[in-house]
């Protein structure tokens, strides 16, 4: 039940920052003298790209990992980032003011990877942290749903 709330919490986090990130696309201009990052200076946009899709990487990511292994969570998730930072620079470059960058893209990916490894990189950790004593030292690589003929929970 509450891992089902979990699941639940973490589409409904994934679909909203989407949507803020189509939101921002979506501007003919975006706020360049903010305090917050005017101390950016040029690079501006390059880290709001990596910003933008690290947290879209982990919670992917995150999202991917309740129904597949480790490995397989990282490749489709970046796959589905990349589609994502694809069809999100197609949009731009509709939007008056706007244009559309390969290097774009590829901030987008190298973010998507980066919050995917520190997602990968911290359910690793706190899952040997948090481990039994006496369990299993295999760590989680099959998906959470049972097997054939093993009980449910």
């Amino acid at each position: 039940m509450l891992r089902d709330k979990l699941r639940l919490l973490i589409v409904f986090s994934l679909l909203t920052w989407m949507g803020v990130i189509l939101f921002l696309s979506s501007r003919s201009s975006l706020p360049a003298d903010a305090p917050a990052v005017k101390w950016l200076g040029q690079y501006q946009d390059e880290v709001g790209h990596l910003g933008e899709y690290a947290i879209l990487g982990l919670l992917t990511y995150v999202f991917l990992s309740f129904s597949m292994v480790r490995r397989r969570a990282v490749l489709v998730g970046l796959a589905f980032c990349v589609f994502f930072a694809l069809g999100d620079e197609a949009f731009q470059g509709l939007i008056p003011n706007r244009v559309s960058e390969f290097k774009d893209i590829l901030l987008d990916a190298l973010g998507a990877t980066s919050g995917m490894g520190a997602a990968a990189l911290i359910r690793t950790l706190s899952r040997r942290y948090f481990q039994r004593p006496g369990a299993s030292s295999e760590l989680d690589e099959t998906p959470h749903s049972p097997t054939v003929g093993s009980p449910g929970k």
